[in-house]
């Protein structure tokens, strides 16, 4: 309504300007006519030059804010990968950790859940960094090397939940045995380290439990291959984000962005750090 308003008011200052023009005409002398018809060609060409220079301007400001638009867009998807990634990878750290504070089936069944949920989060930020790859400008440079370490990753996730689904019925069964009411408590520990010696001895829980950083190379599927995969797509993600920090005022994704890991999926700090 207001800018109805406000070009019915436009309108009529125009008729007015118009009326008052041709009054002006009309009361003036031939030699005051000609020099009226001059500044009225004067007048008209400034009106012409900062309107072009108006239109022009705006059509830049424009394509500049749908550019940045476009380039905010990417970079927020590139840092909510990263932090998926990052929260991810800080979940599965705690799993071996309540496995060997408890030693228990009922706790190495509880973790597993964290692993299972671990896989389907990784394989829904492949698919959506997969498919980012088809639109114009995509906000990974190197998606297919970033999807190919996912995939690494399932790979050790997937390893982890078949030895669980594997296993589980028999060390449950082996639990109910050494939780048995008549037991006497000697016989309740020795049935009890028994359990945790058959449980250590898979090779998943092998894997985690004596690789607890991560930090040891080993062949995939392990927990060592995953971190290193890890921090290799992590790495590839700060790549294309720093590369666009000159061009954006969006702060890039930090290096030292890990840092801020713990067992409860974190939310990185400005300071993060892949590794």
């Amino acid at each position: 309504m207001s800018e109805k308003r406000t070009i019915g008011w436009l309108a009529i200052i125009a008729a007015l300007a118009v009326i008052g023009f041709v009054l002006v005409m009309a009361s003036s002398g031939a030699s005051q006519v000609g020099q009226l018809w001059v500044e009225v060609g004067k007048a008209a060409l400034q009106v012409v030059v900062i309107g072009v220079l108006g239109t022009a301007l705006k059509l830049l400001a424009d394509e500049y804010q749908v550019r940045r638009q476009h380039a905010d867009t990417r970079e927020e998807f590139r840092r909510d990968k990263y932090r998926r990634l990052v929260a991810v990878t800080g979940q599965l750290r705690a799993v071996p950790i309540f496995i060997l504070a408890n030693r228990s089936v009922q706790t190495w069944t509880k973790q597993m859940q964290t692993v299972v949920q671990a896989d389907a989060e990784l394989r829904q930020l492949e698919h959506e960094i997969l498919a980012s790859a088809t639109v114009p400008s995509p906000p990974f440079r190197d998606s297919a090397l970033i999807v190919q370490h996912l995939e690494t990753m399932v790979g050790y996730t997937t390893w982890v939940a078949h030895d669980f689904a594997e296993h589980k019925k028999p060390l449950g069964e082996q639990q109910r045995v050494a939780e048995e009411a008549d037991l006497s408590q000697d016989e309740r520990d020795k049935r009890q380290q028994g359990l945790w010696a058959t449980l250590s001895a898979l090779p998943s829980v092998k894997d985690m439990v004596s690789n607890l950083d991560g930090s040891a190379t080993t062949p995939a599927p392990s927990w060592g291959a995953y971190v290193a995969e890890e921090t290799a797509a992590l790495q590839l993600m700060l790549q294309t984000s720093l590369a666009q920090a000159g061009a954006h005022s969006t702060p890039p994704l930090r290096a030292d962005a890990r840092a801020t890991r713990d067992v409860s999926a974190p939310t990185p700090s400005p300071s993060m750090r892949p590794g």
